[in-house]
């Protein structure tokens, strides 16, 4: 059995300050440790098995003995788990798929994998004579492509669509020969139609076929497959694949230590294993990919894998129902990558850690989230062109999680399919009477958005209670029928958050809108939240509002949080208010406001914001056309520098940069007498996309 990291001996047993060197390296360690757990450090591969078994994805059904000479041959992944489920005996066994091979689905057969026993791997070989260049074997809820035959050709507008009977029910579709992974991730199929009625919808994705985008859409009644390959011609229409795969792709159920490693799973998860299919609202399908059932301190290990056309989650750890008592696992995702899950509502999140009733440990380490949600009709009004859903999204009602870490999380610039948040938590429960960093088990380090997010339903939620955001970049750019204000994240738990070494770059010159950051909605105020050694950067167009601020619908306000040593800029040609009436809490600060922050044309709010702080006094803001506060070109501390030194935290010094290398030693002001750490002198300054200090 695992044991929780509190049950561990030696410096891995307690969580550091997260502020603190020594927190970095203790985040490196405990990830590496829960690797160890089924793969080998020293050679990176996965630890050795009593008894190994070999497949082919291809062949004759039943053929084949299982030996390296001569694998046993699986055409669907329904093979597989028979012959799994024939072979698993007590555990301590093997399972290893040939390189290059894919299962795919048949009508007889289009449900995934179940893993039912502990110490087992299921991961690939290469055969004799190659290299494990080849591709990694996939499972796969996709059919063998159409082919030539059987289609009509229906075009109007300057768009041709193409239409087949199928009489499987089509959950997806998407384009590649079996075996070419690659070439479908690089222009994904959209469910892409609107009309009541069939021939509305035809004619919606003719126009979409006009504007060379893929898509398609499925009519139960008649049995029919419409698609578009974007006015490319009948080579594509042919490479076609209809997604017919029911249930989970890979389920593991509470064993102890089984790895996963190096398998491509696609297609699984839009269906039950009845064939019944749940949009939205009710009782929502937790079908994914891979699914760890993991509970207690059973581990599951998923190392370098691939998901891709998923439904509500590509990825996730899902144990249920909140009438269970804090049952627990443990689970590391390590270097996989996956995208398009495509839940047709706000959220999509491609990989998730959901416990129903607390208790668990999740990892997530060097991930990339290549795609977000694929497009589908509830999403029509943004033109396919919006990103859905977080990279990573943490759930811990009940007791609690006793941690969620993730760390290193690469985010994918896809041209249609773009994520539409960052990664957040929910429901990460702490004493409401929290005073020290111990009671914190969530963190996110280190993560890094390659392109601008297109923001369009409020997914960015970079600020959250009860977790910490530490040393990461993320480029936000609304999408242009954005309607929120909003980049916030509701939470009705109260406690601090902070975010250590974070640049926020949000572009909103896409949307005519106000753009709000720091808003969070429902009602709940925000209390004690830290921005720290960081960078926010508001570009608006001319007349056009954005806001760093706390003000919701109802009036929430942001009690006790800080700016410090950061930097607030305005680079567009609209306005950018900082608000905040002060307020105060029982660690003593009187307010908040910022401290050693540089900010250029920025002005006051009226309402809403980072607490307080423009004045000695501690009244609202100014009217929103008053002079500027603090503007580049004014040499010198802010006004109100020296009277908000007690907004600093006085058990925080933050000692790395956003590198995760020491800090260097600062200047300081003395403090104000009985409050805490002193204060650098120093304005702060942007530089190779760090803040620094000279």
């Amino acid at each position: 059995m695992a044991t929780y990291y509190t049950g561990l001996t030696g410096s891995l047993s307690s969580i550091p300050a997260p502020y603190t060197m020594e927190f970095l390296r203790w985040s490196r360690r405990i990830i590496d440790y829960r690797l160890s757990y089924s793969v080998d450090p020293a050679t990176g591969t996965s630890r050795a098995r009593g008894t190994t078994f070999y497949i082919t994805l291809s062949g004759t059904a039943g053929s084949g003995s299982g030996t390296l000479g001569s694998p046993r041959q699986c055409p669907t992944t329904a093979d597989v788990q028979t012959y799994i489920a024939a072979n698993i005996g007590s555990g301590n066994v093997a399972f290893l798929l040939k390189r290059g091979t894919t299962a795919l689905a048949t009508t007889a057969k289009k449900t995934g994998v179940t893993i039912s026993n502990g110490t087992f791997t299921l991961g690939p070989y290469a055969e004799s004579g190659t290299t494990d260049d080849l591709a990694p074997p996939e499972l796969s809820g996709f059919k063998a492509a159409y082919g030539s035959s059987g289609w009509t050709t229906l075009t109007a507008g300057g768009g041709t669509v193409y239409s087949r009977t199928d009489t499987d029910a089509v959950l997806d579709v998407r384009s590649g020969s079996s075996g070419d992974f690659e070439a479908y991730l690089k222009n994904p199929y959209i469910r892409y139609a609107t009309g009541a009625d069939v021939a509305a919808k035809i004619v919606s994705l003719q126009t979409l076929a006009a504007a060379g985008r893929r898509g398609w859409f499925y009519d139960a009644g008649t049995t029919t497959l419409y698609i578009s390959t974007g006015n490319t011609g009948t080579t594509e229409r042919d490479l076609a694949q209809g997604c017919i795969g029911w249930g989970n792709g890979i389920a593991i159920q509470d064993f102890d230590d089984v790895l996963i490693e190096g398998i491509n799973v696609t297609g699984f998860g839009n269906a039950n294993v009845n064939g019944t299919v749940v949009e939205s609202g009710g009782s929502l399908m937790q079908n994914y990919l891979i699914q760890s059932q993991a509970k207690g301190t059973n581990q599951h290990t998923i190392y370098r894998c691939g998901g891709y056309n998923g439904f509500l989650h590509a990825m996730g750890h899902y144990v249920g129902a909140a009438a269970l008592a804090n049952v627990g696992g443990i689970v590391l995702w390590h270097s996989n990558r996956f995208g398009l899950a495509r839940h047709s509502s706000s959220g999509s999140t491609q990989g998730v850690s959901y416990n129903g009733d607390g208790g668990h440990e999740a990892y997530w380490a060097n991930n990339y989230v290549t795609h977000g949600a694929t497009q589908t009709e509830a999403y029509n009004s943004y033109s396919g062109e919006a990103g859905y859903g977080h990279p990573i999204f943490g759930h811990g009602p009940g007791s609690g999680p006793k941690l969620v870490l993730v760390s290193g999380t690469l985010y994918g610039d896809h041209p249609i399919n773009k994520l539409g948040g960052c990664t957040c938590f929910e429901d990460l429960v702490i004493p409401a009477t929290r005073r020290t960093w111990a009671d914190y088990r969530g963190f996110v380090i280190g993560e890094r958005c390659v392109g601008r997010v297109p923001v369009a339903v409020g997914n960015f939620h970079p600020f959250g209670y009860g977790y910490h955001r530490i040393n990461s970049v993320y480029r936000i750019q609304p999408h242009s029928t954005f309607t929120q204000q909003s980049f916030g994240y509701s939470t009705s738990i109260y406690g601090r958050g902070s975010c250590f070494n974070v640049i926020i770059d949000v572009d909103a010159r896409t949307t005519s809108g106000a753009v709000s950051l720091y808003k969070y909605d429902g009602g709940a105020d925000i209390a004690d939240y830290d921005f720290v050694n960081g960078a926010i950067i508001m570009a608006g167009a001319s007349g056009q509002v954005t806001k760093i601020d706390g003000k919701d619908a109802v009036g929430g306000t942001a009690t006790t949080s800080n700016l410090i040593n950061s930097v607030v800029a305005n680079t567009g040609s609209g306005l950018l208010y900082l608000g905040g009436p002060p307020n105060a809490d029982a660690r003593g600060n009187a307010q908040g406001g910022h401290a050693g922050t540089l900010m250029s044309k920025v002005k006051k709010a009226d309402t809403g914001g980072f607490a307080a702080g423009w004045s000695t006094a501690g009244t609202a803001g100014a009217a929103r056309d008053a002079t500027p506060l603090w503007p580049l070109e004014t040499e010198g501390p802010s006004p109100a520098y020296a009277a908000l030194a007690t907004a600093y935290p006085k058990d925080l010094v933050l000692e790395y940069d956003l590198y995760g290398q020491p800090r260097g030693p600062i200047p300081t002001i003395g403090p104000v007498a009985g409050q805490g750490p002193a204060y650098s002198t120093q304005r702060p300054r942007l530089r190779r996309n760090r803040t620094e200090t000279r």
